[in-house]
């Protein structure tokens, strides 16, 4: 069966019902994406269930998180599979709304049948969200191997929890931050893991409000920096 056939689309007709909302089984707004490497050896058969062409006109499974990414528009999801992720380049998402971004990320760093995004081939900050608002990454591990941030964030209300993020490979604390905070506000971090950044595990370098709770920091110097604190009343 098709992944169409049974996760109806706003666009499909779907009736909400109040049980829906309850039970927060809302329907996806726009298109689901999946990213599956097509090494895997149940790729033949993950293909075959999940790929459709959406009406964009786009397979809705996709090998590469480059290659996803750069078919996303508002409101849409990507869900990326299990496996060790290494893509080309600093991946960007730019100036995009309600965007969702979900892996499968297990145990305090990153196990077997998890999802992990590492640095080693690009040699640059893994992931960029910029000028994007409500933007939900959930479930990754990130893995810098390399001097060089896992997020930067420029945008408003972007939502980031249940993540990983890791700054070394196994050599010693090489990577700079976990999450560079760079503009924007009402950023919302929260159940996420630090370990072993040069720097920080979470840097602010704008004077806006972020929220952040729930998280575990081990790393060399300091938890996170905010460049100014201020009381409101």
């Amino acid at each position: 069966m098709k992944a169409r056939n049974y996760m109806p689309a706003l666009y499909e007709g779907h009736k909400i019902l109040p049980s829906d909302i309850l039970d927060s089984r809302l329907p996806p707004l726009g298109n689901t994406y999946y990213v599956k490497k097509s090494t895997d050896a149940d790729y033949p058969a993950f293909f075959d269930k999940f790929n459709y062409v959406n009406n964009v006109g786009q397979n809705s499974v996709q090998n590469t998180i480059t290659a996803g990414m750069a078919l996303i528009q508002d409101y849409d999801t990507l869900i990326i599979c299990p496996g060790n992720y290494d893509e080309a380049g600093t991946v960007t998402l730019t100036g995009k709304k309600g965007v969702k971004i979900l892996g499968y990320s297990t145990g305090m760093q990153w196990s077997e049948g998890a999802t992990t995004w590492n640095d080693v081939t690009s040699g640059a900050d893994i992931f960029k969200l910029v000028s994007c608002k409500g933007v939900e990454v959930a479930g990754i591990a990130f893995i810098n191997s390399q001097a060089f941030d896992a997020i930067t964030v420029s945008g408003w209300s972007n939502h980031i929890h249940d993540c990983s993020f890791v700054g070394d490979a196994g050599g010693g604390a090489v990577g700079l931050r976990g999450i560079d905070i760079s503009g924007g506000a009402d950023t919302y971090i929260h159940n996420c893991r630090f370990f072993h950044y040069v720097d920080f595990g979470v840097r602010v370098t704008t004077n806006q409000r972020f929220v952040m709770h729930d998280c575990l920091f081990i790393v060399p110097n300091d938890a996170f920096l905010y460049s100014k604190f201020y009381v409101l009343s």
